[in-house]
């Protein structure tokens, strides 16, 4: 006996806007650890971030220099552009010291997002239909 064809299942098209929210909160989450800054702080920011020498004090009739950072307490994509081995090391540092927040809160994010998913299906269920006879089908769920 011949094999029946199964219809092939076809994914739905419309953007999931729950899980857009999920994304951009996990995405923040990263950024505030590692660069000091939102999404559009990291973006928007000014290329301020350079290294240079600054007179500490006087010692024997010497001038005393030390090497100190300026602007690496908010990372911008021009910042990371302008200079990226200086931007990756501070990132680098940012993300070592600031793990445990950013575990901590991203695991939180993504176990209140499934929790959310579980205790409103329903009502979800209910905006998914009114958006498909609203708007269309294949646009947005929820």
């Amino acid at each position: 006996m011949a094999k029946r064809k199964t219809k092939t299942r076809r994914r739905s098209t419309a953007v999931n806007l729950l899980s857009g929210l999920e994304a951009f909160m996990q995405t923040e989450i990263l950024l505030r650890g590692t660069t000091g800054t939102g999404l559009k702080g990291f973006i928007t920011g000014a290329a301020d971030l350079e290294r240079r020498n600054v007179l500490v004090g006087v010692q024997n009739s010497q001038f005393q220099y030390e090497m100190r950072t300026f602007g690496g307490d908010q990372i911008s994509l021009s910042d990371f552009l302008s200079n990226p081995s200086l931007s990756a090391n501070i990132m680098a540092t940012n993300a070592a010291q600031n793990f445990v927040p950013m575990a901590i809160a991203s695991i939180s994010t993504r176990v209140g997002f499934k929790l959310f998913k579980k205790l409103f299906a329903q009502p979800r269920r209910e905006a998914n239909k009114l958006i498909r006879m609203s708007v269309g089908k294949g646009v947005a769920t929820v």
